[in-house]
């Protein structure tokens, strides 16, 4: 025997609205914000968060949770030895949220990455 699945109340009820121009709950959930200052708001906490935990989770030494996250950045090809383990902390947080940068146009071997001081780290 074959069943027809029937949408709940909720979903019917959006249906209805649907067809009837109305904004739906489910319209008004998938709604993204297009304001700059927002957008931004949205992606520095989603940094945070990353950063926030990658500290909580690696519950070391300052040191030894700068060697972690450096051989983590050579191995995707960042050359960052230079930098400070908070900076370190700060480009690899930088990396999981956006991604990969590109290859540095000058030297062709590392990866531009921004410092958190307004400097650019080969």
């Amino acid at each position: 025997m074959i069943y027809k699945l029937v949408p709940s109340k909720k979903k019917r009820k959006n249906m209805m609205k649907e067809s009837s121009g109305e904004e739906t709950e489910s319209n008004q959930e998938t709604k993204k914000p297009t304001n700059p200052a927002e957008l931004l708001k949205i992606q520095s906490e989603h940094y945070w968060n990353i950063r926030d935990n990658l500290t909580s989770n690696l519950q070391m030494s300052s040191r030894e949770r700068k060697a972690i996250c450096l051989d983590i950045m050579r191995y995707n090809g960042y050359e960052i030895d230079r930098f400070t383990a908070e900076e370190v902390l700060n480009a690899m947080a930088d990396a999981m949220a956006f991604g990969r940068t590109e290859i540095c146009a000058e030297c062709g071997k590392s990866r531009v990455i921004h410092d958190g001081q307004g400097k650019y780290g080969l």
